[in-house]
């Protein structure tokens, strides 16, 4: 578990949150009155892939 936390934790260093904001404005389309920023929708879907591993990895451990 404190590994995939530290994977978690460095990735939302590398992708500083002002950064995705400006390239949001710069790029971004879409309907402008969502409620949460990107960051935050990335930050959620990267904890989502980071469950799924968990739970991948204690069902392989099982069936081992």
């Amino acid at each position: 578990m404190a590994q995939f936390n530290t994977v978690f934790h460095t990735l939302a260093k590398i992708l500083p949150r002002h950064e995705i904001d400006s390239l949001d404005n710069k790029y971004g389309q879409g309907d402008r009155r969502r409620k949460t920023s990107r960051y935050v929708q990335l930050m959620t879907k990267l904890d989502g892939e980071r469950e799924d591993d968990q739970k991948t990895l204690c069902v392989m451990k099982q069936s081992s």
